[in-house]
């Protein structure tokens, strides 16, 4: 083997060794995901267990105030809370409903004109009623 074929040989085994030394970063980096997704995944598993104590105290609470057990005060917080998310749905449908009627103004503003014509409309066809009434009355004499 002479000088340069070895030199060749060296110089692919420099380029797969510096191959390597890339797909091992790449590696390294899919690991410290892999790591970092544990991480995360072991941080919900917390969250859960968390969660799930402190639905087990709560069924607790709530079980104690109805079986009359347990502080009564439980069972009056948990209705505070229940006409509060209720307050607050009525507080939503109204401005849900003054929305409307903001972005609606024009349509029921005409709505509230033709009424008005109605009525007005309606009162003087009841005036001219009222006036026939008064005529035959005179001519029959009631009057």
């Amino acid at each position: 083997m002479t000088q340069t074929e070895f030199g060749q040989i060296l110089g692919r085994f420099d380029a797969l060794d510096e191959r390597f030394n890339t797909l091992e970063g790449r590696f390294d980096t899919l690991e410290g995901r892999f790591d970092t997704l544990e991480g995360r995944f072991d941080t919900l598993d917390g969250e859960f267990k968390e969660m799930k104590d402190w639905m087990e105290i709560f069924a607790f609470s709530v079980k104690e105030s109805f079986n009359g057990v347990g502080d009564r005060l439980d069972l009056v917080e948990f209705r505070l809370e229940e006409y509060n998310q209720r307050f607050a749905a009525s507080d939503r449908r109204f401005e849900e409903i003054k929305h409307i009627i903001y972005s609606n103004g024009d349509a029921i503003a005409y709505m509230a004109k033709t009424m008005e014509a109605e009525f007005s409309a309606a009162t003087i066809r009841n005036d001219r009623v009222c006036e026939r009434i008064g005529r035959l009355e005179k001519a029959r004499g009631c009057v």
